[in-house]
């Protein structure tokens, strides 16, 4: 979870027979000098050496901060959870569920708020967490999606296209129409940080010409106008937002290289890219890139090494 090696994990551990009382480990990868002799935290010096103590709210980014810095002292700042609750939209796809599971494989002891239609297409490992907090709702119910963001620090979006009301694709943008409530939820729950999944369909500036891509935009635009429409919507709405520290990944060919997680960043035509990315890869990226912040306000288009 933390990557500067003083620290290797701080998590919860639920008691079997009462889910509400917890209690937070850290152990120390090297001693951590002028610490062990604190009689709060006896121990905690110790190269290897576990130290719990309890905590009744370890979802309020607050108390764990106070905990960690009370705990860790002259090194708290060296490390930072910096997304204690995610909330992602669109999470029963194929996309949210990698991307649930690798968030709290990331970070085992922070919130996971699931926006969704049907809780009980959620997979058992995800839905059993006790980390994990399903909230259902449409997209057009813009008081559910206010709920949801309560208490929030990043939202990830899964959300793309679909025929479920029918054959027709509807012509009225409605993905990004739920992409300007979500942000509008956003905004008013002083909620920063946005990660939106999209496709290249939806060009950037960056971007230079390249034969498939091309091909792949005109055959969307002849054959599926108003999905095409959507998409480019979604990236308008998104790109809008001054106040939001949003990022478009574009994920290319998802799917087709299933089981890679090694990824490309960058722009279409660059030279780096290709035609295709793994889900799996695309997830990760997504996670590490909520606090790695390397692609604030671009949109950077995701492919398979």
């Amino acid at each position: 979870m933390f990557e500067n090696g003083r620290v290797l994990d701080i998590f919860p551990i639920y008691n079997s027979c009462n889910l509400s009382q917890t209690r937070v480990s850290v152990r120390s990868s090297r001693e951590i000098p002028n610490l062990g002799s604190t009689a709060r935290w006896p121990g905690i010096a110790e190269a290897g050496r576990e130290t719990a103590f309890p905590t009744s709210a370890l979802n309020d980014k607050k108390n764990v901060a106070s905990l960690i810095n009370l705990a860790l002292g002259p090194f708290a700042q060296e490390f930072s959870p910096a997304v204690m609750r995610l909330l992602i939209f669109g999470a029963t796809g194929l996309m949210g569920v990698l991307l649930a599971r690798e968030y709290l494989a990331v970070y085992p002891a922070c919130t996971l708020i699931l926006y969704l239609r049907t809780p009980s297409k959620l997979p058992p490992d995800i839905a059993a967490n006790p980390l994990v907090i399903p909230i259902q709702g449409e997209l057009d119910e813009t008081h559910n999606i206010a709920r949801a963001m309560e208490g929030v620090d990043a939202v990830v979006a899964a959300l793309g296209p679909t025929s479920r009301k029918g054959p027709l694709y509807p012509p009225d943008t409605p993905i990004a129409a739920a992409y300007a409530r979500i942000l509008g939820a956003m905004r008013a729950h002083g909620v920063r940080r946005l990660i939106a999944l999209t496709t290249p369909a939806a060009r950037d500036p960056a971007d230079r010409f390249a034969l498939l891509p091309a091909l792949q935009r005109a055959a969307c635009a002849a054959f599926a106008p108003d999905v095409a429409r959507d998409v480019r919507a979604v990236a308008a709405v998104v790109r809008a937002q001054e106040d939001i520290d949003w990022t478009l990944v574009r994920v290319a060919g998802s799917g087709a290289a299933r089981g890679r997680r090694a990824v490309v960043a960058g722009y279409v035509g660059d030279g780096k890219t290709g035609a295709v990315a793994g889900r799996e890869g695309a997830a990760a990226f997504i996670i590490r890139e909520l606090e790695g912040r390397q692609w604030v306000r671009k949109a950077p288009v995701l492919s398979t090494r």
